[in-house]
């Protein structure tokens, strides 16, 4: 059975963060699991790489820390089984607004 995951990122930069989730989502596409990428802002240099994995979706938010409202609806239309943000600036938003009721993922 297939798991739908979304990793939510600020920018698919070449830095230790993205390249392990790169990795990670590569192997779990392998295995089997639907793979999906919201991401704050576009134009990284990875972008091409993380869309071979699976969809990308851009916030086009100037900042992590205002992209709370596009990243729930983002969620809501995704519908990602799992949530997994990934730096601390996206940890932190993807918790508030789980806290303020406006994702339900886990």
């Amino acid at each position: 059975m297939s798991t739908r995951l979304a990793f939510y990122m600020p920018y698919l930069a070449v830095g230790g963060a993205e390249k392990s989730t790169l990795w990670l989502s590569q192997e779990l596409k392998r295995r089997g699991d639907d793979v999906r990428f919201i991401v704050d802002r576009r134009g990284g240099p990875l972008d091409d790489a993380f869309a071979e994995v699976g969809p990308v979706r851009y916030l086009d938010a100037p900042r992590t820390a205002l992209a709370g409202p596009a990243l729930a609806k983002a969620v809501k239309e995704e519908a990602p089984n799992h949530l997994i943000a990934v730096m601390t600036h996206n940890i932190l938003t993807a918790a508030l607004m789980k806290r303020v009721g406006l994702i339900r993922t886990p």
